[in-house]
């Protein structure tokens, strides 16, 4: 973290504790690796954390527990993390485990207390043996302990996991390639289950063939009867109070209700909602993580001046809301990185397919012989010095955030940051040694680009959402049923550090 304080430092680890709240920190001497700060500046920001109440430091500990974990030992920490690796999805069903090796060497422990952990995972149903090999998930023999008996490939007749959605436009959506169907889908139908789309939006109740309407839903439910094993669903449709009443049926028939809200804009849907006990699950991204890990990623490259265009979308604020939680999260650093926001509404950044394309139509309206440069531009040649003239002229908040000092730019999602990439490459501007940029959301369609984003952890959350509807292996949640995506970087070259060296850091 460069020359963060204590006090900031304390504010990450405080955040840190709130999300995994029975997880205890490392030691001092670890922290201060892993967060690239001095071991007093750690003790610090520590005492601090203790003094609110929010850790508690034990003399002569190695580690510093959160406030109400137990005191644990070398083992039971080992078990611990190895059983969070399977239940959070790091370590997915049906591969092996690392070799006794890997852990001998990362976490320091002797092959007996590796052994006995292997075991006491197996006695919970997380791990099996296949030939010399620890196995995630249950033995193909064993039966599922959730929501029901274990689906097997080949049963007839098959499980079914309906999805929940207002209209067949939706359902179409849904099914556009994306991590998180993806990854959902295959480990469905890799344990024999069958997907089923059924509609809630009272319009459509005559409109097509298929099940409708909560009391056609519910209908099928109990025809299906054990060969239910849960229902998806993401889409309120038109009328809140009606998706959830659907909801609050599913939850009802003791299976899970599953709500995936990417957008995380439902976070009022929660366990006690539906009754307190009801099996009812919220997957959603964590959009202040993201924001979060961008910021830091920036300012850990030395970027103080931060430009976020604010791109006008009137129907859905959305690159709004996700300005303030990059606030947010620059507040945490003292001084805070000064961000630059201009009101991005220029025709320009009208979404195409074919961007280049497009910028040359928009710049040479009126322009006679352009086939040569035509080309070249699409070909990525920099344009002269009067093309960029006319396209800094018509794209008056990118010229804001230049102007203003900025030595990075954040893009509200990956389809705007393609169009800020062709911005810079047509205006001669080296990314990211002039200036770095980064996204969010890591789209399949946008890989090719070389543009780095945070992945949201949707393709983790489809894995997840399965395993909840399958019953083999227990997925960790909060008491409210909330699962967050866990956001990571994904580097494609676009941040580097910021022009000046260290004296754009922060200090």
């Amino acid at each position: 973290m460069g020359t963060i304080r204590y006090l900031d430092l304390a504010a990450v680890l405080e955040e840190r504790v709130r999300r995994r709240p029975a997880e205890a920190l490392p030691s001092i001497a670890a922290m201060a690796e892993e967060y690239r700060v001095s071991y007093q500046t750690v003790w610090k920001a520590t005492r601090v954390l203790a003094d609110k109440g929010v850790i508690k430091v034990r003399a002569g500990a190695r580690t510093v527990p959160a406030a109400g974990a137990r005191p644990e030992g070398p083992r039971e920490r080992f078990l611990d993390i190895l059983r969070s690796h399977i239940t959070g999805g790091t370590w997915k069903s049906g591969e092996p485990v690392p070799k006794f090796a890997y852990f001998q060497t990362v976490h320091h422990v002797g092959q007996d207390t590796i052994t006995r952990t292997m075991h006491r995972l197996a006695g919970e149903g997380l791990l099996h043996k296949r030939g010399r090999r620890w196995i995630v998930g249950p033995s193909p023999s064993a039966p599922a302990k959730l929501f029901g008996s274990s689906p097997r490939a080949g049963d007839s007749p098959p499980k079914v996991v309906l999805l929940l959605f207002p209209n067949l436009m939706d359902a179409n959506n849904f099914f556009h390639p994306s991590p998180f169907i993806s990854h959902f889908a295959d480990e469905l139908m890799k344990h024999g289950l069958k997907i089923e789309i059924v509609l809630h939006d009272k319009q459509e109740l005559e409109a097509v063939d298929t099940v409708t309407g909560i009391d056609g839903i519910e209908s099928y439910i109990n025809e299906l009867g054990g060969r239910y094993y849960g229902l998806l669903a993401q889409n309120p449709g038109s009328s809140l109070e009606y998706f959830q009443r659907c909801l609050a049926m599913a939850a009802g028939k003791k299976k899970p209700a599953i709500l995936y809200d990417p957008q995380n804009r439902l976070s009022s849907l929660t366990r006690t909602v539906f009754g307190g006990r009801a099996p009812f699950f919220r997957l959603f991204f964590d959009e202040a993580a993201a924001a979060a890990l961008a910021v830091d990623v920036l300012v850990n490259r030395g970027h103080r001046v931060i430009g976020f265009p604010n791109m006008f979308t009137p129907r859905d604020p959305w690159v709004a809301q996700r300005i303030e939680c990059v606030r947010q999260a620059a507040a945490r650093y003292g001084p805070p990185p000064r961000l630059i926001c201009p009101k991005q509404a220029e025709r320009f950044w009208t979404y195409v397919q074919d961007k280049p394309i497009t910028v040359l139509n928009y710049l040479f309206r009126g322009i006679t012989k352009t086939l040569r440069l035509r080309t070249e531009l699409t070909q990525g040649i920099q344009a002269g010095s009067s093309i960029r003239r006319r396209l800094l002229s018509a794209t008056p908040s990118m010229q804001t955030v230049l102007n203003e000092g900025a030595t990075s730019i954040i893009a509200g999602n990956d389809y705007i940051a393609r169009d800020y990439h062709y911005w810079f490459r047509i205006m001669g501007i080296p990314v990211p040694r002039r200036i770095s940029m980064i996204s969010f959301d890591n789209q399949p369609e946008f890989m090719a680009y070389p543009m780095s984003t945070i992945d949201p952890g949707f393709a983790r959350l489809g894995y997840l959402a399965a395993h909840i509807l399958i019953g083999d292996i227990p997925v960790k949640t909060d008491s409210e049923g909330r699962i967050a995506g866990v956001c990571t970087l994904v580097d494609r070259g676009s941040v580097g550090p910021a022009r000046g060296g260290d004296k754009g850091r922060l200090g």
